[in-house]
Order: C-alpha cells, then sequence, then structure tokens
C-alpha cells in the first residue's frame, strides 16, 4: 500500500502543528526566568623575575578564572553575604537551612560565565524567577570574585617581602 504525496503532506504539517501548540502552552505555563549580567575586566597578574614565564599569552587563564569563580572560595562568600542557606532553604528545603554545598550546587545551577569575544571581560550571568534575586547574586559574584583577587594579590605581596626579609 502506497501513501500518496498529499496524504504525507497533511500528517507532517498536522504534527508540525501539534508541536508548535505544545511547545506554546509550555512557554506559556512556565514561570519567567530573569537573567542578570555582570561584567568583570579581568587582566592577568603580573609576574616578576628574569626567570618567569611570559604572562603575555597563557591559554588556560581565562579557564582557571572561570573555576575560580565557581570555587568555594569565591560562591561560599556569596552564601554568606546574601544569607542564600536561609533564604533559599526557604524556598527549596521548606523552611529548613540549606548546606553550604547545596547552595553552592544551586548557584552553578544557575550560572552562566562568558567571555566577551576579543576582550578581557568576563561575563557573569545568574538566572532566576525573581529579578532582583538574579541581579543581586550576580553582582555579588562578582564583587566576591574581585575581593578574591584583591586578596590573592596581597598574599602574594606579602609572600615576597617575607622572602626578600629572610633571604
Amino acid at each position: 500500500m502506497e501513501i500518496s504525496p498529499k496524504i504525507l503532506l497533511g500528517f507532517s504539517l498536522l504534527f508540525a502543528g501539534l508541536v508548535s501548540c505544545v511547545v506554546g502552552l509550555w512557554l506559556l505555563l512556565s514561570p519567567a526566568q530573569y537573567r542578570a549580567t555582570a561584567r568583570i575586566e579581568v587582566n592577568q597578574e603580573p609576574t616578576d623575575g628574569p626567570n618567569a614565564p611570559d604572562a603575555s599569552f597563557n591559554p588556560y587563564f581565562i579557564q582557571t578564572e572561570f573555576e575560580i569563580i565557581q570555587s568555594q572560595a569565591v560562591l561560599g562568600r556569596v552564601i554568606g553575604a546574601l544569607n542564600l542557606n536561609v533564604e533559599w532553604g526557604k524556598k527549596y528545603a521548606g523552611g529548613g537551612t540549606l548546606t553550604t554545598n547545596i547552595a553552592i550546587a544551586i548557584l552553578k545551577k544557575h550560572l552562566n560565565l562568558a567571555i566577551e569575544h576579543n576582550t578581557k571581560l568576563i561575563e557573569i550571568s545568574f538566572a532566576s524567577e525573581d529579578p532582583n534575586e538574579a541581579a543581586k547574586v550576580a553582582n555579588a559574584i562578582t564583587m566576591a570574585f574581585q575581593d578574591y583577587r584583591i586578596e590573592r594579590r596581597q598574599q602574594m605581596t606579602r609572600d615576597g617581602i617575607k622572602l626578600l626579609e629572610d633571604g
């Protein structure tokens, strides 16, 4: 039995229409998602000394910074600063307090990191059903990362001074 091209076309269009209706209903009934994005310029740390590697090109620099942003050292600060253990505990744990590891997992799930093409800018985006929460968290991650980098540079300076004093 052979199916005519008209019938095949009709069923194809019917199927495409049903898929479009299902997608439309899903979009209509799903909660709104807001995404807040903060940008930060990231420069490589200068290296000192005659045997120091050339810092002008490091293919792993951005990936390393992405991993630092997603680390407990940075995201733990965000959780503490915004009291997300308690806030998200109300939202996700029925009023209990979330552990830091669970709160970090939630942060990572809604976090998106990207680099602006041909720039030194990192985009830190956070998605939430609440636009204010999205903005607060994206900005807090940016500030925590900036503070972490400042503290890391200060520690490197202190270590260098101590090395010179001991040497």
